[in-house]
């Protein structure tokens, strides 16, 4: 790509409902149904249509301001498949988070 500009890229976010969510879109951002207690954790279902076989799927946590820099989430397992990912979350703090954590996906096919 160089230095030109990526156009048009299909963006999206969705709330995670009974450990599931289903986003079929190349980027954007899911959130987690669970307020994180310290040193717990969240196992997630991601559906997506432009996951397949030979995808690369990047995960990064969002700014997570809304939880006050009580908790510390951060993404401890990845496992895609063709048309989902399996991520958990988890939060390695002593202090519980206020709010669900987001987390910022990039799908490569």
């Amino acid at each position: 790509m160089g230095g030109s500009n990526v156009y048009d890229f299909d963006i999206g976010s969705g709330t995670v409902l009974s450990g599931q969510v289903t986003l079929n879109k190349m980027a954007g951002y899911i959130t987690g149904e669970t307020v994180l207690a310290a040193y717990g954790s969240e196992d997630i279902t991601f559906y997506n249509s432009h996951i397949h076989s030979g995808s690369s799927v990047i995960f990064t946590m969002r700014n997570n301001i809304g939880n006050g820099g009580g908790c510390t989430p951060s993404i401890v397992r990845s496992m895609p498949s063709t048309g989902f990912v399996e991520l958990t979350i988890f939060n390695g703090y002593s202090n519980n988070c206020v709010s669900p954590s987001p987390v910022s996906f990039l799908v490569i096919s």
